[in-house]
């Protein structure tokens, strides 16, 4: 069931996030990085929380985030948040339940007016969608933390499941 690997994805999340003091959940160095790790918990979290509202509305729509700056800077409420959303995502099960998901799909160039557009989708293949996008944030994530010098970050922190199974099929071939 995809939702049971994005559950264990925000628990790993929780994990790294319970491992940083406040500074380092906040901190960036626009030299290096601009966002900090708070940001991108927050990031991932608006996804979620937008995934988990578009299947009550019948519409999902990953632009219409909050942006919640609280749990952007406040370690406490990422945490709540990460442990509201994985008892939300409990509940998830008819994974091939059809979907409307709106896409801006726009190419950054702001004087070209366009329409959002609607298209289908499934459960699982938005479920698919947050799983790929919250490993990559980790793998930010993980690359912030390392430059901070903040450890342990697992070796596997941010590797997407086909590159870990690829890894460990190396180590075994030697």
């Amino acid at each position: 069931m995809p939702n049971q690997e994005n559950i264990a994805l925000l628990q790993r999340l929780i994990s790294i996030i319970e491992t940083l003091s406040d500074q380092q959940f906040i901190h960036t160095d626009p030299a290096i990085f601009i966002s900090s790790i708070g940001s991108h918990v927050r990031h991932v979290l608006d996804h979620y929380r937008i995934f988990l509202d578009g299947l009550e509305q019948g519409d999902i729509n990953y632009d219409n985030r909050a942006r919640e700056q609280l749990i952007e800077f406040n370690r406490s409420e990422a945490l709540q948040c990460c442990n509201g959303l994985i008892h939300a995502l409990e509940s998830v099960t008819d994974c091939q339940r059809v979907v409307n998901v709106t896409l801006d799909l726009g190419c950054g160039d702001s004087t070209v007016a366009t329409e959002p557009e609607v298209q289908v989708s499934t459960v699982g293949r938005e479920l698919t969608f947050l799983h790929s996008h919250t490993v990559h944030h980790q793998a930010v994530i993980g690359f912030i933390m390392r430059l901070l010098k903040i450890t342990p970050v697992p070796d596997d922190f941010g590797l997407a499941p086909a590159t870990i199974r690829y890894k460990e099929s190396r180590q075994c071939a030697r």
